[in-house]
């Protein structure tokens, strides 16, 4: 035996997928790679739909619980719909996002990243949550969702890289984005 462990099986719409993303990938109750944004819709509510990656194939939601403006974007489509490959998440205020932007209630279990980042944390207090160091605010990290059959657009068929991008102003931690390629 080489004690190495079968990758997890998921179901993705009507098929499996072999699923090993790292913990970065999940935020706000999205995996990077491996949720859809129908799948997403159905469990939160429509989204505000814009372009992204295919015309309406970006959304946006804002979370009252934690005060958070949710962009999730993806390119690739299979049959369980768009994968979101891109998750951006900035901490703003209520008045200032458009009454068009539909509001959710994030679960303490949907939370991932969510759960160890705060606004306003210095760039130690984030190292620190992560349990590492940062490289020009960017966490790198590698992983894998392997599909079968392969994505509609994709000539790979496979996620493999995720990279964690942190936003720091003056008042520290402002904002990040979690994709994958």
């Amino acid at each position: 035996m080489t004690g190495v462990l079968p990758a997890p099986l998921f179901l993705q719409g009507p098929r499996l997928v072999e699923a090993r993303p790292p913990s970065i990938a999940r935020v706000a109750g999205i995996t990077a790679g491996l949720t859809t944004l129908e799948g997403y819709e159905r469990r939160h509510g429509k989204a505000l739909r814009m372009m992204g990656g295919h015309s309406g194939g970006a959304g946006e939601w804002y979370d009252v619980r934690h005060g958070v403006l949710i962009h999730a974007d993806g390119f690739n489509v299979a049959k369980g719909g768009e994968i979101l490959d891109n998750i951006s998440v900035e901490w703003t205020s209520s008045g200032t996002i458009a009454k068009s932007v539909p509001r959710i209630r994030l679960r303490n279990s949907d939370l991932g990243l969510l759960s160890r980042l705060r606004r306003g944390m210095s760039r130690r207090q984030t190292e620190v949550a992560l349990g590492r160091r940062l490289s020009h605010n960017e966490v790198r990290d590698s992983g894998l969702v392997h599909y079968s059959p392969k994505p509609v657009n994709k000539a790979d068929d496979r996620y493999t890289v995720w990279t964690l991008s942190l936003e720091f102003g003056g008042k520290g931690l402002s904002a990040f984005v979690v994709g994958c390629d």
